[in-house]
């Protein structure tokens, strides 16, 4: 099931819930939001270890790294908490800046199952607990960054690929004509300072040649 949410008037009421059984993420996606919504999703796994609180790890869904994939609002953002829901704002946050450095202005549609150490959070924060102080919340997220970055989205590499000059020319014939270009270049700019030296009279001259060669 996702998340479950108070009702004022009925306690708790089933905001979506799949058939159970073995199936995967991506299928129980289907279940909930239909194909179409499902076929923009990607399975996503990452794991990493905090100095001193030991290993996590992230498993569940996540938005494909693609324009038409991306949506127009974080209407779609779940996070769990050692299977706890929760309200997780800079971890949200930092997802929404990674996939915007894929796709501008979008948002991705998350699902995102964290599992912590014992005694790396505090859910004695809120009454309905849905608010969750991390005790090393700097270093997970420096850590999911780089994961986020380079394993799920490969934002590193769209990141290279836009760099000036990295879609330069890179034939020797292109290679030799930067050369020639530089070469004539520093000729000229010797030719006028050569020009400047001279005695008025004389440098008029060299400038009426100069335009008749032209």
């Amino acid at each position: 099931e996702l998340p479950l949410t108070p009702s004022r008037r009925s306690g708790i009421q089933v905001m979506m819930s799949t058939q159970g059984g073995e199936s995967t993420g991506l299928q129980a996606a289907m279940q909930i939001f239909g194909p179409l919504e499902a076929s923009k999703l990607m399975s996503v796994s990452v794991n990493g270890t905090l100095s001193i609180a030991g290993d996590w790890s992230v498993s569940g869904l996540v938005s494909k790294g693609q324009i038409e994939c991306g949506r127009n609002t974080g209407d779609r953002q779940f996070v769990f908490v050692n299977n706890r829901p929760a309200d997780m704002p800079r971890i949200v946050r930092l997802l929404n800046e990674c996939y915007r450095q894929l796709v501008p202005h979008k948002c991705p549609f998350v699902v995102f199952a964290i599992q912590l150490p014992v005694g790396s959070f505090d859910v004695n924060v809120t009454p309905d607990k849905r608010t969750i102080l991390l005790h090393h919340e700097k270093e997970l997220i420096d850590q999911l960054r780089e994961q986020l970055q380079t394993k799920v989205w490969n934002v590193e590499s769209v990141r290279l690929s836009s760099r000036p000059g990295t879609n330069s020319f890179t034939s020797n014939g292109a290679k030799a004509k930067g050369k020639d270009f530089t070469t004539s270049s520093s000729l000229s700019f010797e030719k006028e300072k050569e020009n400047l030296k001279s005695p008025p009279h004389k440098r008029h001259k060299n400038e009426f040649k100069a335009r008749r060669v032209s």
